[in-house]
C-alpha cells in the first residue's frame, strides 16, 4: 500500500515522494488481527507520515509530523487494552527533541506548529496525540544543532526518554552524537527523580565547550512543555483534542 500524499505547510506543497523508513506488524488492539505501522518521510527531510492499516492494505488513520522521528515504541497508558504508539524525535520548528503518544483509534491531524510559521499545515487539523511533549534544549542548541529524542525505554512504573543533539563532533576518525540527557516519567508523565546527564554529554560539555558540568543548570531541564490543544504547558496534561474524540467514540 503507497504511504502518503501531496500535503502543503506554510503555502509549500510537498509532492507526494515519500520514502518508508520503518514498519512495524502490531496487534494494537489485542482483537487477534495485526495492524500494519509505517513510518514515512517526504524526501528528503520533512513531512513525515506514520499511517497504520489493516493486514489487508485499508488504511485505518493517519498521523502527521513536522519533523523526523527515529524512536518508536509501544504501551498502554491508559489501561484501555490497546497500546499506544510512542514517536520520539525532532521537530523542525522548535529544533526541540519531542515526543507524540498515539492512540491509533484517533490518529488525525498534525503535529502542533504555530499558525505564522512555514511549518504550519495548511491543508492538515491539529493532531489528536494523547499526548505531544517538548523537552528543554541541550547546551549544544545554541550551535544551530536539532535536539532529538535518541531512546524510549519502558518500564513498570513509566518510561525513561533519553535526547541527544547533532552537534558534529569528531574524535579520531569517528563522529560523534551529543548526548545524553535522561528523563524519568511515570505513565503520567510526572518525574519519578530529577532528569540525568549521561557521561558523554559531561564529556562533550568540557573537551568541546570548555563548559563543567557542576555549573549547568538541572533546574532547566525539568521545564517540560505539553500540548493541551491550544497552548503549551509545563504541566502534564493530555491533548483536549485527544479527549474529545475519545469522547466521540465512546
Amino acid at each position: 500500500r503507497k504511504v502518503g500524499q501531496a500535503v502543503k505547510f506554510g503555502g509549500e506543497i510537498f509532492q507526494d515522494h515519500f520514502r518508508v523508513a520503518q514498519i512495524f506488524v502490531r496487534d494494537l488492539d489485542k482483537n487477534g488481527e495485526n495492524e500494519i505501522i509505517q513510518i514515512a518521510y517526504n524526501y528528503p527531510d520533512y513531512p513525515q507520515i506514520c499511517q497504520v492499516t489493516d493486514i489487508h492494505g485499508n488504511v485505518l488513520n493517519q498521523y502527521w509530523h513536522v519533523g523526523q522521528t527515529n524512536s518508536i515504541n509501544f504501551k498502554d497508558f491508559n489501561k484501555d487494552g490497546t497500546e499506544e504508539i510512542i514517536l520520539g524525535g525532532q521537530n523542525n520548528e522548535y529544533h526541540d527533541a519531542v515526543l507524540a503518544v498515539l492512540d491509533f483509534h484517533h490518529l488525525s491531524g498534525c503535529s502542533p506548529q504555530t499558525p505564522e510559521s512555514p511549518y504550519y499545515p495548511d491543508s492538515l487539523s491539529f493532531g489528536t496525540e494523547m499526548y505531544y511533549i517538548r523537552f528543554p534544549a541541550t547546551v549544544f542548541r545554541s550551535y544551530g544543532y536539532r535536539d532529538q529524542v535518541f531512546n524510549i525505554q519502558l518500564k513498570n512504573d513509566g518510561l525513561t526518554v533519553s535526547t541527544i543533539n547533532h552537534y558534529p563532533y569528531k574524535e579520531g576518525n569517528n563522529h560523534n552524537i551529543g548526548g545524553m540527557i535522561f528523563y524519568y516519567f511515570d505513565n503520567y508523565f510526572r518525574f519519578l527523580k530529577m532528569p540525568g546527564i549521561g557521561d558523554n554529554y559531561q564529556r562533550f560539555l568540557q573537551q568541546h565547550l570548555k563548559i563543567s558540568s557542576n555549573k549547568i543548570n538541572m533546574d532547566v531541564y525539568q521545564k517540560v512543555l505539553f500540548w493541551d490543544g491550544e497552548n503549551w504547558s509545563t504541566t502534564p496534561c493530555v491533548n483536549n483534542n485527544w479527549t474529545k474524540a475519545n469522547k466521540e467514540l465512546k
